[in-house]
């Protein structure tokens, strides 16, 4: 009889360490999943944030054009 139990624990053991894996393995799907699409939204955001930086140095400059301009006509 304790053959039987050892034997059928093992068993019991293998099927929920099997079970245990595919869950593990769905979860690690999900996990790359919500990763390549929070780097999508880092790229984006890094993007605008550029596009940002890239208008504001525009109109200085060109804030800075115009009182250079005013400056020289003042005189």
């Amino acid at each position: 009889m304790w053959k039987y139990d050892k034997k059928h624990s093992l068993i019991t053991q293998t099927l929920w360490y099997t079970s245990e894996q595919e869950i593990l393995r769905e979860e690690i799907l999900s996990l790359k999943g919500v990763k390549d699409k929070l780097q999508g939204r880092i790229k984006e955001l890094e993007d605008d944030l550029k596009k940002t930086k890239d208008d504001l140095e525009k109109k200085s400059q060109q804030a800075t054009e115009g009182e250079n301009e005013v400056i020289v006509h003042g005189v």
